[in-house]
């Protein structure tokens, strides 16, 4: 698989003290040594405002707000946009967010980030999505309520890479110049490690190696049911270039 150099971390799991109503894309490494989880549900009009969730043992997370002349700025709730409550309408060009996490990553380490904006989409539309100094990978749109007469609440969820990274990380949000932005809920994870193990062609050519191979103890039999087939690619599609799951048993 893609790594010139295998974790220095020990992988284990942490209880989340607080998850958000709209986290519908998380990472399968949450939890996992080398990780920290942050989250935004602006349940109060606070700028910078701290996150409400919070996994992040060795450093700190804040996120600075800034509305535009045509931005109504923070509003709890207001009629006909459905359920979701504490959100910014951060108006058109000039608008935006600005969200600066730090860790013990350290210089010369890759770092993995995904990003879930939870925002609105009628009158106003979706924010361009940028992480400062990474490369972009995957994105993926959502959605979480239908608040009637063509107005949605949609997540859209996008993956990063930092390689090295310098032990933080700025995701920046910018309102469509246009038409506007109001953002409800905001996750961002990230992952750090020496270099990143991602399931890629290794594992595949690994897989092929051994198909259609029975028996107990093999590396390809990912779902353990003693037979190398579809089902086990089905599950390495599934992972395709994401960060290797704990004891993810291929070379």
């Amino acid at each position: 698989m893609g790594r010139g150099i295998v974790w220095v971390v020990v992988f284990g799991v942490s209880v989340m003290r607080a998850f958000g109503a709209d986290d519908l894309a998380p990472p399968s490494w949450r939890g996992q040594v080398g990780s920290t989880y942050q989250l935004w549900t602006f349940d109060d009009a606070d700028n910078p405002a701290a996150p409400e969730g919070l996994e992040n043992a060795t450093g700190t997370a804040e996120a600075m707000i800034t509305v535009s002349a045509i931005g109504a700025g923070w509003l709890f709730n207001l009629g006909g946009m459905g359920t979701q409550t504490g959100w910014w309408d951060l108006g058109g060009e000039g608008g935006g967010m600005v969200f600066e996490i730090t860790d013990s990553g350290g210089p010369y380490v890759d770092k993995e980030v995904w990003v879930q904006v939870t925002y609105y989409e009628d009158w106003s539309q979706a924010p361009a999505v940028a992480v400062s100094g990474a490369s972009f990978l995957s994105e993926q749109t959502l959605l979480v309520e239908d608040a009637g007469d063509g107005a949605l609440w949609r997540l859209h969820q996008s993956r990063w890479r930092m390689a090295p990274s310098e032990g933080a990380v700025s995701v920046v949000l910018t309102a469509d110049a246009a038409w506007g932005t109001v953002v409800d809920e905001v996750v961002v994870d990230t992952l750090s490690g020496e270099a990143v193990c991602l399931v890629d062609e290794g594992d595949l050519a690994a897989l092929s190696a051994a198909w259609l191979s029975e028996g107990s103890g093999l590396g390809a039999d990912l779902n353990g049911d003693e037979v190398v087939n579809l089902k086990d690619y089905a599950i390495l599609a599934s992972l395709w270039l994401e960060p290797c799951p704990v004891d993810w048993p291929l070379p």
